[in-house]
């Protein structure tokens, strides 16, 4: 049996997260600040889960629960990829995904500890410019090619985010470029 999570129920996942902590969009989801869904086999204490964010779909918990295994496999599409929580998940990858040729791959993360060149806007050529992305000014970001730019920030709460710089984009005249 699958059963779609309450938003305010889906702290109830974390604690079943094992080795995929590093992907963030799994903990923005869980902390309401990216919209995503959660299912479970049982929702008041959840022992499996399928969490299903805007940048991927991780399998959690305990592997071997044959009903919450064939509940995925229909929530899953053909194109989705999945990220396996442990090796148990791996074991089970065929069972829940309906592509057949689906296949393991490496995805990497990177983690930024600060900035390490010196003087980096003084590279930059006069005819460009580095401009920082704050959800206050989000909406007055306006070039040819803003839109694509605004659709990288989704937010279920933007206080959440104030104050923070959510990045950066180089435009030159009227268009983002990098």
């Amino acid at each position: 049996m699958i059963h779609k999570l309450e938003a305010s129920d889906f702290d109830k996942v974390s604690r079943l997260i094992k080795n995929t902590n590093h992907e963030l969009s799994i903990d923005a989801v869980i902390t309401g600040n990216t919209p995503g869904e959660i299912y479970v086999d049982h929702v008041e204490e959840p022992l499996s889960a399928l969490i299903m964010t805007p940048e991927c779909n991780v399998v959690t918990g305990d592997p071997s629960n044959k009903m919450f295994n064939e509940g995925i496999k229909k929530q899953l599409n053909f194109y989705d990829t999945v990220t396996c929580d442990t090796e148990g998940w791996e074991e089970k990858i065929h069972e829940i995904h309906c592509n057949r040729a689906i296949k393991k791959y490496k995805r990497r993360y990177y983690q930024f500890e600060e900035l390490r060149f010196e003087n980096y806007l003084e590279s930059l050529d006069d005819q460009y410019t580095l401009e920082n992305v704050y959800v206050e000014t989000l909406d007055q970001i306006q070039y040819e090619n803003s839109e694509k730019i605004k659709e990288w920030f989704v937010f279920n709460n933007m206080d959440d985010v104030k104050g923070y710089c959510l990045g950066t984009y180089i435009k030159k005249a009227n268009k983002i470029v990098c």
